[in-house]
């Protein structure tokens, strides 16, 4: 219509519509254009990277390759089965460890994982994530920076989501009990892994993917599935208790 009063109709077929939930990239508006195959919308390199590396104790060392500035990134030495997993978030800040592996609290040590990087991240000296010789990976996934206050919940959380590639990384402070936490993604997750930073505690993972139900394992034990009695997820939010 023009003017919101004449109707212009067109001598013709339409032959697709596509719609889409984002911004496109040059190359998709290209692959559109000229009618070619869409690529996927999702890059998997774009979110997710594996990167390895020959360890040198150097402070300072930078890690590149990765595509992205990371957000949350795994590090595990492949040759020595003394050194633990690390894992490290921008949420929470570099330098602040945990261990899947353990139980343990968080720790800080500024020759860990010393900062998250426009192509990767810089590791310090310390042997767990840059031991000399030692032949090293790091999982790499791309969140959305910095975080966001999320009040979605029952508590209050701080987010830092990547809904494109349906994974975020979440912190709260919540009280005793069960309550709900948002996590920003707009959709229900998955998979949701959790633990508690300030005091000793099992990882939990819960999943739905194998049947449909919540179904947890522990990350740092070798026990089997078991069903869980959590509250269902939604698009807003997870369940969760202090302890985890």
């Amino acid at each position: 219509s023009t003017g919101g009063t004449t109707n212009n109709r067109i001598n013709g077929s339409i032959d697709q519509v596509r719609i889409f939930n984002r911004a496109l990239r040059a190359y998709e508006v290209e692959a559109l254009y000229t009618e070619e195959y869409c690529t996927p919308t999702i890059v998997p390199s774009e979110h997710f990277n594996t990167v390895t590396y020959t360890g040198d104790e150097v402070s300072g060392r930078q890690i590149t390759g990765v595509g992205f500035q990371p957000d949350f990134t795994w590090i595990k030495d492949r040759g020595d089965g003394t050194h633990w997993h690390n894992l490290f978030d921008s949420v929470r800040g570099a330098s602040q460890r945990l261990f899947s592996n353990t139980n343990n609290a968080e720790s800080f040590y500024n020759e860990s994982l010393q900062s998250f990087d426009a192509d990767g991240f810089t590791v310090g000296f310390d042997p767990d994530v840059n031991r000399s010789g030692g032949g090293i990976v790091a999982w790499n996934f791309k969140a959305g920076g910095a975080a966001v206050t999320n009040t979605d919940g029952s508590t209050t959380s701080q987010v830092s989501v990547n809904t494109e590639a349906g994974f975020s990384v979440v912190t709260h402070g919540g009280p005793t009990g069960e309550f709900s936490v948002g996590h920003g993604l707009g959709t229900m997750p998955s998979i949701v892994i959790t633990k508690g930073r300030l005091a000793a505690g099992d990882w939990t993972v819960y999943f739905t993917f194998l049947d449909g139900s919540l179904d947890f394992m522990r990350l740092n034990q070798v026990s089997a599935k078991e069903d869980s009695s959590r509250t269902m997820w939604t698009d807003e939010v997870f369940y969760t208790t202090t302890e985890n």
